[in-house]
């Protein structure tokens, strides 16, 4: 396993080092895109809502504080944006207030004297409690509205498993999955994305075991919203879930009577009685088509669709007293697809309780809001962000990563939003900034036992001049004695021996 050595900031053990003639390693410093986003991350107060304490504020010594931004530092080099694990994070400002600076090793050394296991950030996570990380969050979505970060007030909930090996994991469930043809286990996670678009936020979060009903999560991440930030019918207006197994129960009495919001999803099993009518309705002409153009966002492209509706339909049978459950509206989307040599018709059924009125593709496009969780919030957390990665075997230390990453996914995509490809190369911003990354007083830093400081280019060629003075003298010192001792008697050399070394 490897390990990752921490440089402790020490201006004065270093130019002791220095001045006297031991090993050392220098380098410029330099401001670029490996720092721009943890500079933002400051510049913009996201970083201190980052730092969660745990329940005990030091590890082996170590200051949380640092152990946290080291947590929050390794999570950004997954994604690139610091850009290379080097020994040096190379703006000297971030080295100086963070205290320290990062070193990847090959291999893994025993606990000593400046290195840091990466088993102490996961000790970190796992001495932080699970709802203290989900406290943590929800203040973190609080920070995001009250900067006018997040817009819109369309919704889309999605999950995902984080599968482990074992069942030695704390909290873990299991499934039986049919393909593989075994038990899996792990957890399931439920997020509840902002899709405005440009401003895809993350502002909600539940984790369960792996059989848990999805429905519980999203409910309790609604309870955690009204409880920490707003009440929903506050924060969003429609909630847009990948398929009918949510059932017309929950929709109908949960979302809507409960919390006052409109819904859209597709109709699967549970809403098998609107397929069966709707295919009748088609099938007999009672539906009205429009020929509309729609834009397929994993395609990339433009298709040709045919488009209609219903309102007010009947759906679900409960018995002959209750003939059906409730009243539905439907949009019906028609596109034609290849199938092997030929092609077939495709029919799509969006459900929802808003009243359909003028252009029914105005529910479609809803729908296709998902995109942005399925395709770029889900496949970017665990390609790019490896979310599906646990930090621990407790649930305190799984929930505390998950929360850490969803953070950094948010502040990341307000910097982009923000700067847009100048995290990368915006000179003015680094102009701007320069001062307070020391670029024009600090400009070496030099590595010696363990610490690390920084010296302007006159500070360092004094101390460089003063240890070659100190040295030349003792060499020139050492040879004249040597020479003395050749010519002198042995009590004569010894006085003069001691007069020098005085």
């Amino acid at each position: 396993m490897s390990a990752i050595k921490v440089w402790t900031h020490n201006p004065e053990k270093v130019e002791a080092a220095i001045l006297a003639g031991e090993e050392q390693e220098e380098d410029l410093t330099k401001y670029g895109a490996n720092e721009f986003a943890v500079d933002f991350l400051k510049q913009s107060g996201l970083w201190g809502p980052l730092l969660v304490k745990p329940d005990r504020g030091k590890e082996n010594g170590k200051d949380w504080k640092k152990i946290a931004g080291i947590a929050i530092l390794l999570e950004l080099l997954h994604v690139g944006h610091l850009a290379k694990a080097e020994k040096v994070i190379k703006d000297t400002k971030l080295m100086v207030e963070l205290g320290f600076t990062l070193e990847e090793v090959a291999t893994a050394r025993g606990r000593g004297k400046g290195v840091l296991h990466r088993d102490t950030v996961r000790n970190y996570f796992k001495a932080i409690p699970q709802e203290e990380s989900i406290k943590e969050f929800y203040e973190y979505v609080n920070l995001l509205r009250r900067k006018r970060w997040n817009r819109g007030k369309v919704y889309v909930a999605d999950g995902f498993e984080l599968e482990v090996c074992g069942k030695t994991y704390e909290g873990v469930g299991k499934v039986y999955d049919d393909k593989a043809g075994k038990w899996k286990y792990g957890y399931k996670v439920v997020i509840l994305m902002n899709v405005e678009k440009e401003r895809e936020r993350i502002m909600g979060v539940a984790i369960g075991p792996i059989n848990s009903d999805e429905r519980k999560l999203l409910a309790e991440i609604f309870e955690d919203l009204g409880k920490h930030v707003d009440k929903i019918k506050n924060i969003m207006d429609v909630i847009v879930l990948d398929r009918g197994y949510w059932g017309y129960d929950f929709m109908q009495e949960t979302i809507v009577k409960k919390y006052g919001i409109d819904y859209v999803l597709i109709a699967k099993k549970s809403f098998m009685f609107v397929k069966e009518d709707l295919r009748h309705m088609i099938d007999s002409k009672q539906i009205k088509f429009q020929e509309r153009r729609l834009y397929n966002p994993s395609k990339k492209e433009h298709e040709d669709v045919k488009v209609g509706y219903v309102n007010d339909l009947y759906h679900g049978y409960v018995s002959k007293a209750q003939p059906y459950q409730g009243m539905v509206n439907v949009v019906v989307l028609l596109k034609t697809i290849k199938e092997g040599k030929g092609k077939k018709q495709k029919e799509i059924f969006y459900v929802t309780n808003k009243r359909i009125t003028g252009d029914p593709l105005k529910i479609v496009k809803l729908y296709a809001s998902r995109w942005s969780v399925e395709n770029q919030g889900i496949r970017d957390l665990s390609q790019r962000w490896l979310i599906r990665i646990p930090a621990g075997r407790t649930l305190n230390a799984v929930t505390a990563r998950i929360c850490l990453i969803l953070k950094l996914y948010n502040a990341m995509k307000i910097m982009e939003m923000k700067h847009g490809q100048e995290w990368q190369k915006n000179k003015e911003e680094i102009k701007a900034w320069g001062e307070r990354s020391f670029i024009g007083g600090q400009g070496i830093i030099v590595y010696a036992n363990g610490y690390f400081a920084t010296f302007s280019s006159r500070q360092y060629k004094i101390l460089i001049e003063t240890r070659t003075r100190r040295i030349t003298e003792e060499r020139l010192k050492a040879s004249y004695l040597k020479n003395l001792e050749r010519l002198l008697p042995k009590e004569q050399f010894e006085v003069v021996q001691q007069k020098l070394t005085c």
